[in-house]
């Protein structure tokens, strides 16, 4: 993730889900995602529409550009809405073990791709 543009990445909407739906945050690099977002749960409130920035994974396999990492989204599927978000490929397959849906594009469902450690 990188706090300013950098070529490549895509501004990251962070959206704030208060405790009526949830009380959590849901993150996405994708512009349409974030608009569809604020079409669909009114009740979300979009904290920052430039919360950082960070590739985008291609749509339809998922994979992030070379040298970046995978950041999966998954959700817990309940009324009280949460997402997690985590670069590790065990935590996510444990997660959907335990029920989280994967969020995402292609098979993995990488929401985003971050920048390497510095």
């Amino acid at each position: 993730m990188y706090p300013a543009f950098v070529a490549g990445t895509s501004s990251v909407c962070r959206y704030y889900l208060p405790p009526a739906f949830g009380d959590s945050h849901f993150f996405s690099a994708s512009p349409s995602e974030c608009a569809d977002v604020a079409a669909k749960f009114p009740g979300f409130v979009l904290e920052d529409a430039q919360v950082m920035y960070a590739a985008l994974p291609d749509a339809l396999t998922g994979a992030c550009p070379a040298g970046s990492d995978s950041v999966y989204r998954l959700w817990n599927a309940r009324p009280a809405t949460n997402h997690r978000y985590t670069t590790s490929a065990s935590t996510r397959q444990a997660m959907i073990d335990r029920g989280w849906v994967s969020e995402g594009y292609g098979p993995q469902g990488v929401a985003m791709c971050a920048a390497p450690p510095r």
